[in-house]
């Protein structure tokens, strides 16, 4: 495939920022980029069993890439963004636990921050600004009990329900 015919391709379907998209699956030489790669790369992002409840552009498992998350913060992550069109309620108890998890099961921080990524994140996934920056802001440090108040406040908002 010429270069230039692939990075076409690549734009129209795949992230908006070809190179970043490259980068981070580990092409370092996009001149050995096949179809049958795109395709593997794309089938893992267009494909999800059991809803649609992650097909916005910028999905988290994406962003938790991007910006190095760790597995507890993937989770509260996952949780937190798609209450709305899966679980509701439930998914948000989930995030907490998570939290709460994070507590007695620490895993090391090794997330970094990245303002045009947390745009793009929030923006693509219609999440809340400002609260919701201070949320990624705060799941990127890893300060569980802030992250834990601001998932009960949202409980609040949508549900009416106080702490437990």
């Amino acid at each position: 495939i010429p270069f230039c015919e692939l990075q076409d391709l690549c734009l129209k379907y795949l992230e908006p920022d070809f190179y970043e998209y490259l980068r981070i699956n580990g092409v370092t030489d996009p001149s050995v980029i096949t179809y049958a790669s795109i395709d593997e790369m794309m089938s893992a992002l267009d494909n999800q069993v059991g809803g649609s409840h992650y097909m916005s552009n910028y999905q988290p498992i994406q962003y938790a890439s991007d910006c190095k998350y760790n597995a507890i913060q993937l989770n509260v992550l996952k949780y937190v963004t798609r209450y709305k069109r899966k679980n509701g309620l439930e998914d948000l108890k989930k995030a907490i636990q998570s939290c709460e998890l994070a507590k007695v099961c620490p895993f090391p921080k090794t997330s970094e921050w990245h303002d045009d990524k947390a745009n793009r994140y929030l923006l693509d996934n219609d999440m809340r600004k400002p609260v919701g920056m201070y949320f990624l802001w705060e799941l990127d440090m890893c300060h569980w009990n802030v992250v834990k108040k601001c998932i009960q406040e949202l409980i609040e908002e949508e549900y009416g329900e106080t702490k437990e």
